[in-house]
């Protein structure tokens, strides 16, 4: 995983990019080819009106990262990927049900890139 690089741009991202929804994951992704490079950038967004409060907030974040890392060691993205995550459940859930979301999530993107 890299740092944002001007390619991405989340607004773009959020308008040009498919919407992948896997309980308790929404997912935006778009994938552009730019000289053969294969960079992954991945953004976490816990909404303040779905989590009111900062602390249960930056626990989702966390635990968004940490799935994600687990996940992302098994993938290979074809291309630049810009991935953006919105966690869209108001209530706290397990980690293995965050993780399940986001791999259901992520193999639905994959699927239609090799499909595509």
């Amino acid at each position: 995983m890299e740092k944002m690089t001007p390619v991405f741009h989340f607004a773009d991202t959020l308008r040009q990019g498919r919407r992948f929804a896997c309980y308790p994951i929404t997912m935006f992704a778009v994938c552009r080819q730019i000289d053969n490079q294969h960079i992954a950038a991945a953004e976490f967004a816990v909404p303040k009106r779905i989590m009111k409060r900062a602390v249960r907030r930056n626990r989702a974040k966390r635990q968004m990262r940490a799935a994600y890392r687990d996940i992302a060691r098994d993938v290979v993205f074809a291309g630049c990927v810009h991935l953006i995550f919105f966690y869209a459940e108001k209530a706290e859930l397990p980690f293995d049900v965050i993780k399940a979301g986001m791999r259901q999530a992520i193999e639905e993107f994959c699927n239609l890139s090799v499909n595509a």
